[in-house]
């Protein structure tokens, strides 16, 4: 069974398309990595959230997944899917922050084969 035809019975499955999984794992030699390129609060204000951009620096999508940590050390967890790509090469995800942040991270657990590591954190 080949991948493609693996991938459309698992999209039966699923309900999703994993198209761009299948490609992007199997069909290409392409490199992921992604960076936080800036993080803001909403309008200045922490309680009101922060502004999280992640960059696609390489050719690969993946779906981004960020951890946002607050200085009173909660943590918050937010996804950017992976369709996100499809506007460019840059999404900004809100994430409901109360307080100023600490650190954000993407892939916490460390789980893509990102080739740049050292730019999936911000810290203030």
């Amino acid at each position: 069974m080949s991948p493609r035809t693996s991938g459309r019975r698992l999209a039966d499955v699923t309900g999703e398309d994993l198209g761009w999984f299948w490609t992007e794992w199997f069909e290409t030699n392409t490199q992921l990595d992604q960076a936080v390129e800036s993080v803001e609060y909403v309008d200045g204000d922490p309680a009101r959230g922060a502004l999280v951009t992640v960059r696609n620096l390489g050719d690969m999508v993946m779906p981004a997944r960020i951890r946002v940590v607050e200085r009173d050390g909660r943590s918050l967890d937010a996804t950017i899917p992976v369709e996100a790509w499809a506007t460019g090469r840059s999404f900004t995800r809100r994430v409901d922050t109360t307080k100023p942040l600490a650190s954000v991270t993407l892939d916490p657990d460390e789980q893509l084969p990102d080739v740049q590591p050292e730019n999936d954190s911000w810290k203030p």
